[in-house]
């Protein structure tokens, strides 16, 4: 059975996360930790509860860890793409005086 993406009407808003800075994203995560481990120091928490929260707690960090990993990888894309391009320029300005074709940089 093959499923069929529903069309969303015209003014029809939109499901689901917004999409947040990553800046915006850690300091939410660690104000809403900071919050959890304030509840499991309340008093009157029962065990299952207890084990909720912190559950809650690694789930939370396990999501801010995956997202400044990616942040740090899209760096390091970026880097390694102004240098793959200045490397593509050197050859290019060497190809130019030896009178051969020139290679195409990628953006």
């Amino acid at each position: 059975m093959a499923f069929k993406k529903k069309v969303k009407a015209p003014g029809e808003k939109k499901r689901g996360r917004k999409a947040a800075d990553d800046d915006e994203y850690i300091l939410e995560s660690k104000r809403k930790i900071t919050e959890w481990q304030d509840a499991l120091l309340a008093p009157g928490v029962d065990q299952k509860e207890r084990n909720r929260i912190k559950n809650r707690i690694s789930a939370q960090e396990s999501r801010m860890k995956k997202r400044e990993e990616q942040k740090s990888l899209g760096s390091k894309v970026e880097t390694s793409t102004k240098q793959w391009n200045a490397v593509l320029l050197v050859i290019n300005q060497f190809l130019e005086k030896l009178g051969g074709d020139r290679c195409e940089c990628r953006q």
